[in-house]
């Protein structure tokens, strides 16, 4: 199996500790500062040891974005769909406050539905100001 380029959410840790023993035990092999709250949080999904786990992944999400990466790799008999969440986070919003676009009077609707919509670009205002045939956008 190839993996490549796996976005992996926070809830993917919670969903392999409840789905998997081997999960489990790689898991706290690698990360034994959450052997309590896994253990707590196998016992009972419901407890505020949830938050904890989550927090630990969300703060160093890299290493445990590379641990899942490793498990999958050394783990093909886990079926991937086993652990949701695998490849299905879009990217963050994208950015676009401070920035200036020039584009043609008639492009505006292609523009924001092309770009705006499409990049899921986030902004807090627009100011549009005519140049002749074109519209010039300042994004706040």
């Amino acid at each position: 199996m190839v993996v490549t380029a796996i976005n992996v959410a926070p809830f993917t840790v919670l969903h392999g500790v409840r789905k998997s023993d081997v999960f489990k035990q790689q898991l706290l092999a690698r990360f034994p500062s959450l052997i309590a709250d896994v253990h707590s949080f196998s016992n009972n999904p419901n407890c505020s040891c949830k938050n904890n786990i989550l927090k630990a992944v969300r703060e160093n999400y890299g290493e445990y974005k590379q641990f899942i990466e490793e498990f999958i790799i050394h783990n093909p008999t886990i079926d991937i769909t086993d652990i949701p969440n695998i490849g299905a986070i879009p990217e963050p919003p994208k950015s676009i406050a401070g920035e200036t676009f020039t584009i043609h009077k008639d492009e505006l609707k292609k523009f924001y539905s092309d770009f705006l919509i499409k990049e899921r670009c986030t902004y807090k205002s627009c100011t549009i100001v005519p140049e002749g045939d074109n519209l010039r956008l300042y994004f706040l």
